[in-house]
């Protein structure tokens, strides 16, 4: 969703509609329900198929895991897709970056 908001920013920006924290700012606040909410589900869905104990701190937990997960790969995606105008290109590229750092700090060769 962020590519198509992105333009219409893009466009306002250079009409002098709003600023850039205003749109950061108004895109995370919106986005934030909806990250917990699919947080919540699929944590929901993931205690039970997994076998978790499901104690209502082992789901919060767990959600709340999964939510961090979520909003940092959303703030990635943001970046990456406000450096890169052509969305296929910043996934390829978001891809390869995530590959090789995953491959330099969680190797065990330090």
């Amino acid at each position: 969703m962020f590519p198509s908001e992105r333009d219409v920013f893009l466009r306002e920006y250079a009409d002098g509609g709003y600023s850039l924290a205003g749109f950061l700012l108004t895109y995370f606040i919106l986005s934030i329900p909806f990250i917990l909410f699919s947080s919540v589900v699929f944590s929901l869905l993931m205690v039970y198929a997994i076998g978790l104990k499901p104690t209502l701190y082992a789901v919060g937990v767990f959600t709340y895991c999964v939510y961090c997960f979520v909003l940092v790969g959303e703030c990635v995606g943001v970046a990456f897709c406000a450096i890169f105008m052509h969305i296929g290109l910043s996934v390829n590229v978001m891809s390869v970056i995530i590959s090789v750092f995953s491959k330099f700090f969680l190797s065990n060769d330090f």
